[in-house]
């Protein structure tokens, strides 16, 4: 295989671009390193009046990664859709082709299992066959419910602590997105059966079901607590 490459052209120190003399590969890991800003001054801004130049002395930061900085959380067996961070705590969701989500506490170090622990928010029974993959999921806005969205066409509303909270059944198809509005009272939704649902948070009944697209509705976005867009799939 021929690895891709590409030569892109960073800015220099006074925002013009430069040509490198080497490739990246898109394939294969690039360090980058920051030259640090211009301190403040150009060469003809020195106090006294004479030339300087500070780019000699800019700091060379390395913007690599260690590997001992990556934390690799397994659990999931199939391939994972979407994650989220809880806005207020350290959690991080995650929703599989499995059939779950999982919260994971990031506040848990160090090795074991303890470093691996997740509330696992099971989406079908056991002996079920339909498919439940976990295809998106929202946090309201301060972090004491998520909302999932499956492939069987619910939606579903859990507490921090992974007990179900609501099942929202109306749709037709897979949920492919969900939004909580910004006072959390409303959670918007959009499946592949080309409607968007508005649904009452603290009830889960139906306000308005808007059938007004031709093709699948893939995302779904609020402006504010009343007002929302929604995006459709285009052939």
């Amino acid at each position: 295989m021929v690895p891709l490459t590409s030569t892109p052209a960073p800015p220099a120190q006074d925002g013009s671009e430069v040509e490198r003399a080497e490739s990246v590969s898109l394939l294969t890991a690039h360090v980058a390193t920051y030259h640090g800003g211009r301190s403040g001054a150009r060469a003809s801004d020195a106090k006294d009046g004479s030339s300087s130049s500070s780019s000699a002395a800019a700091p060379r930061v390395s913007l690599e990664v260690a590997a001992s900085s990556v934390r690799i959380l397994k659990g999931h067996s199939k391939e994972v859709f979407i994650c989220a961070w809880n806005p207020q705590r350290d959690l991080l969701a995650s929703g599989s082709g499995d059939s779950t989500a999982r919260l994971w506490n990031m506040q848990l170090r160090g090795g074991g299992a303890a470093a691996g622990a997740a509330l696992i928010l099971k989406h079908s029974a056991a002996g079920e066959t339909i498919s439940k993959d976990v295809t998106t999921l929202d946090w309201n806005r301060d972090g004491s419910k998520l909302a999932t969205g499956s492939y069987d066409g619910q939606a579903r509303i859990w507490d921090a602590s992974g007990d179900l909270l609501l099942t929202l059944a109306k749709h037709k198809g897979p949920v492919f997105a969900l939004k909580w509005n910004c006072d959390s009272t409303l959670l918007l939704s959009g499946s592949v059966d080309q409607t968007a649902i508005v649904w009452d948070a603290v009830t889960g009944a139906v306000r308005q079901q808007f059938a007004i697209h031709t093709k699948p509705t893939l995302d779904v976005a609020w402006m504010d607590a009343v007002t929302f867009t929604t995006c459709r799939f285009v052939q």
